[in-house]
């Protein structure tokens, strides 16, 4: 239960802070490669692992199918049932490391900071519980930050 409530609360958050389109790697006009596209966030994403900072260990989403879906349009949205729907778009930042997804709210003007990376065919985002903790560094198990893996849909 704990771990769907955590799931549930970050994704509402991100929600809250929304996102900006995602940059490309190709030219306006060019195709994408398959293997290109096999790396990019676009598309719909079901969780299937998290890291429960409560317990400090890693669980499987079993009880609610979570689905977070970025757009090729620079929008963000997922399933998690909301009381007041709140728009948020999405940026890709590759040119950090780690490669940071930037989320912002349409109502709140306080973006969030994913960090991503791959992982085969999985996509692992570490999440901060809050906006003031910015993105993570690493890829390390710390305080006030979660860390949710995903499975393309």
């Amino acid at each position: 239960m704990k771990n769907i409530f955590l799931l549930i609360l970050l994704i509402a958050l991100a929600i809250s802070f929304g996102c900006q389109k995602q940059s490309k790697t190709v030219k306006s006009g060019e195709k994408t490669s398959e293997k290109t596209a096999e790396k990019t966030v676009i598309g719909k994403w079901k969780a299937v692992k998290t890291y429960n900072p409560d317990s400090g260990k890693w669980e499987e989403v079993t009880e609610q199918e979570t689905v977070i879906d970025f757009q090729e349009d620079g929008k963000y949205e997922n399933n998690v049932p909301l009381k007041v729907k709140d728009p948020a778009t999405y940026k890709v930042d590759n040119s950090v490391e780690p490669h940071q997804i930037i989320l912002t709210s349409q109502h709140k003007n306080e973006p969030k900071s994913w960090i991503y990376k791959f992982q085969g065919e999985r996509l692992i985002v570490k999440i901060p519980s809050e906006a003031k903790y910015g993105a993570a560094k690493d890829f390390s198990i710390e305080p006030n930050f979660s860390i949710i893996v995903f499975e393309r849909q």
